[in-house]
């Protein structure tokens, strides 16, 4: 069932569930774009939703779609120019970060055959010609636990790279919980600094302790700032 946050002439503010697709694909799931369709034609009303803000679908939490072609490009443009739509995350890493507020700046490269993400040296991908694009974020240490050895950690997202937040803080040897695409990647810089890295075994029963489902990571939007006004999804 499709959870409104909020909505008005212009914009529908939703909150998608983690492992559900943002746009149709080969999965035989239903997608959120198809269920603000359905929605929005049960309400006999246009049936138009222009999606501005889409996750991945591991990640759950709050998606921006447009009403009208009109607000679809107003919106498009504000994403492109950074800061008019702000974009809030909270996630849970393993490890504790270097932290207690840090800014990460990275550049990164998309593989689209393997529907994966990487940190780059940007003076090589220069001579490589590489299509390498800056990625950015703010993020705030909320808490840890000791015990687990998990940092829970609030994100501002300010640029929205493909796989962004998980591959920025896989590089630097926090994967997040149930992110087991970039596992590999967060071990390794955890070797390279000849540091203990995380079994497969400790790194399932993290992801059953904090009661992950298949196809879902511990990174949730949780806030959206859009017109003026701040969306928060509600726990």
């Amino acid at each position: 069932m499709l959870k409104v946050i909020y909505e008005d002439k212009d914009k529908l503010i939703v909150d998608k569930k983690a492992g559900q697709l943002s746009q149709s694909g080969k999965s035989l799931d239903v997608d959120l774009v198809s269920e603000v369709l359905a929605y929005r034609k049960k309400k006999k009303e246009e049936v138009y939703a222009a999606i501005i803000n889409r996750l991945d679908r591991p990640v759950a939490g709050l998606v921006l779609f447009a009403k009208n072609k009109e607000a679809a490009a107003r919106y498009s443009r504000e994403v492109q120019d950074k800061g008019s739509i702000s974009k809030i995350y909270e996630a849970y890493v393993y490890g504790k970060v270097d932290c207690k507020k840090e800014t990460l700046v990275d550049y990164l490269i998309h593989d689209k055959v393997n529907n994966t993400s990487s940190i780059c040296d940007m003076t090589q991908s220069m001579q490589d010609n590489e299509d390498f694009k800056e990625a950015r974020l703010e993020y705030e240490l909320l808490s840890y636990d000791e015990e687990s050895k998990v940092s829970r950690i609030r994100i501002k997202l300010m640029t929205g790279r493909h796989h962004q937040i998980r591959v920025q803080f896989a590089s630097r040897g926090h994967a997040i919980l149930g992110d087991y695409k970039y596992l590999e990647i967060a071990n390794q810089f955890l070797r390279d600094k000849n540091k203990k890295s995380i079994s497969m075994e400790e790194f399932d029963l993290l992801t059953k302790k904090y009661r992950l489902r298949r196809n879902t990571i511990a990174l949730a939007a949780v806030e959206l700032e859009v017109d003026g006004q701040k969306f928060t999804r509600s726990k």
